[in-house]
């Protein structure tokens, strides 16, 4: 079984409806994370779980939340490892079992600034840098966060991986 398969298989159970959207703290909407990009670039495929990652990542996410940071971390739970794109390094992981509707997402990027988002109860909550929902890239993930795909868009990527899996043991 392929990583995309396995990837795949966990994220079965999603919610469509549409959260209501709320910007924290407007104290916060010019947040600076003063991380050096060449250190963050070296945490793609981390995990916010390995002591090294979270001694970087953590005491940034703590400023910029402030009470809410616990809530933050208990909602970034289970994660898939950090991935750099485009000039921007993602966290993102949801509560064990909640199907994605209760997740977090944060977003590093390279000219320091920081966004974090909370997905709770259908309402995302947006703390940090709100110049960040400009990037196309972020727009493009906060959108796929957002917007889990429906179980019939899942079921056709299972069936794609299925083919794709068979296609490779018959030497195609």
């Amino acid at each position: 079984m392929s990583f995309k398969s396995i990837t795949l298989y966990v994220f079965i159970i999603f919610s469509v409806s549409t959260p209501t959207i709320s910007l924290a703290d407007a104290s916060q909407q010019d947040f600076e994370h003063n991380i050096s990009w060449k250190i963050l670039s070296k945490l793609n495929g981390n995990y916010l779980q390995d002591k090294y990652t979270s001694s970087i990542l953590l005491p940034s996410l703590k400023k910029l939340l402030g009470n809410r940071y616990k809530e933050f971390m208990e909602s970034i739970a289970t994660q898939p490892p950090i991935e750099i794109e485009n000039g921007v390094l993602i966290v993102s992981g949801m509560f064990p079992h909640s199907g994605g509707d209760w997740a977090s997402i944060a977003y590093f990027d390279s000219d320091n600034k920081l966004l974090a988002v909370l997905k709770k109860d259908k309402k995302l909550e947006y703390f940090g840098s709100e110049k960040l929902l400009m990037n196309p890239t972020i727009k493009d993930s906060l959108n796929e966060f957002n917007n889990p795909i429906t179980v019939d868009e899942m079921m056709n990527l299972v069936e794609d991986i299925k083919k794709e899996e068979s296609e490779k043991k018959e030497g195609k």
